[in-house]
Order: C-alpha cells, then structure tokens, then sequence
C-alpha cells in the first residue's frame, strides 16, 4: 500500500521551483501524488493561489512524472510538494543539479535538465548559489537548502538534486553538516 505524503510549507525565505509547469494539478498527469475523491473523477488539492507568481508544476524527468510543486516565483520558494511516500533505504544523490526549464523560459520542454554552478547564477525566478551565499552577510544568518521533498521520501529512482525543491534552512550547530558536505 502507498501512502501519499502532503508536505506544506509557507516561507518568506527565498529558495526555488521545477519540471513540467501545469494549468491545474487536478487535471493534469501528476494528479496521482493528490488524494482522489471518491468518485475518483478528481484529485483533490491544497490550496492553489492564483496570482501570477504562483506557478504548478508536474516534476519530470525521463519522460516520467516524480512530483508536483506548487512554487512562489517571486519569492523563488517551493510552497509545497506532492509526492507518494515509499521511504526505506537513504538515497545518495548524484550531485548533479536539475531545475524546471520553463519556469524561466515557457517555450522549453517539458523535463527537468541538468544544469551546471553557472547557469544556476542565470535564473531569475529560481533560487541560486549567491542567494545562500550571500544570506550570511545581509541576515547575519547562515542558510544552506533544506529539500520540501525529502531524500528518504522516495525511492532512488524518484530522488533528484531539483533547485526548485530546495527551501532555505537556517543552519544551526552541527545540523546538516553531513548533507551540505555530500555537496
């Protein structure tokens, strides 16, 4: 049986979004991360804000859908993510990055692509490294990035280094070392 996962998170910190950006969650291909209803014509979804900086997203990689995130694009935060939760064994990421192409331009395709350090610092609507670099010397505050979908919340073939799943963490202590090392 798989349990679905409804992970909510409202910020005011600024971090990122991804893949395949949507109309509407409950009429889209990754409607299978939402609860059903019961007549099972529809999936049933968290609040979706309208304004135009709020964007829907279908993460996909590969041809194949992993998750959806609603993203604030003014911001540049995940506001929340979908995804069926099949937990077990830590996955070590590959460290390469991905990021949802038509989040900043809508004439790309569909899937995620890897992207590089340099073309992180190019996006305007997703966070990048100098955000968190930078964090320490205007906050007084060190952030590092905190996932919305969490590493052991799926399985390894759903498990992607995304920019847009990324939510800035305050870093505190020994919290996290072992994670920001593997990058």
């Amino acid at each position: 049986m798989k349990l679905l996962a409804l992970v909510l998170l409202l910020s005011a910190f600024s971090s990122p979004t991804l893949a395949e950006v949507v109309k509407e969650f409950d009429k889209s291909k990754c409607s299978e991360f939402f609860i059903q209803s019961p007549n099972r014509k529809i999936a049933i979804t968290p609040t979706v804000f309208t304004e135009k900086e709020y964007k829907q997203i279908c993460q996909r990689w590969n041809n194949r859908y992993r998750f959806a995130t609603l993203y604030d694009t003014q911001r540049r935060i995940p506001v929340y993510s979908a995804y069926t939760f099949s937990g077990g064994e830590h996955n070590d990421r590959n460290g390469e990055w991905k990021n949802e192409p038509q989040l900043e331009n809508s004439t790309k395709g569909p899937d995620m692509e890897k992207i590089s350090d340099e073309d992180m610092d190019e996006f305007s609507y997703q966070a990048v490294n100098r955000d968190y670099e930078e964090s320490k010397s205007n906050t007084n505050t060190e952030y590092t990035r905190g996932h919305v979908f969490p590493n052991q919340g799926g399985s390894k073939s759903t498990q992607l280094p995304l920019v847009e799943n990324m939510l800035a963490e305050k870093m505190s202590g020994r919290m996290n070392l072992k994670w920001i090392k593997s990058y």
